[in-house]
């Protein structure tokens, strides 16, 4: 049987407030179960719903870095160059 917590519990794990919480709710992105009318949660549930609030950090290497900087539009002189652009 899965481990059940209060809506204290998990606010106190993701570190959030408890209005927060009730936004999560109601928004039906954390599964919940009512038991006498008091939310609970399971506590896989809570964890699934961390996993997905993570965002993945974009480690570049260097050459995609120069890449991308590339893509940028250089200024010079008050005018706008851009890669690939004929100069005249």
């Amino acid at each position: 049987m899965s481990e059940y917590m209060t809506a204290d519990e998990v606010c106190q794990k993701l570190h959030i407030s408890i209005n927060q919480l009730n936004r999560i709710r109601q928004r039906r992105e954390i599964t919940f179960f009512k038991f006498g009318g008091a939310p609970r949660f399971r506590a896989e549930d809570v964890e699934d719903y961390a996993e997905r609030q993570c965002i993945k950090a974009e480690k570049l290497s260097r050459c995609a870095r120069v890449e991308k900087a590339a893509e940028q539009p250089v200024y010079q002189l008050g005018q706008v160059y851009v890669p690939g652009m004929k100069v005249v």
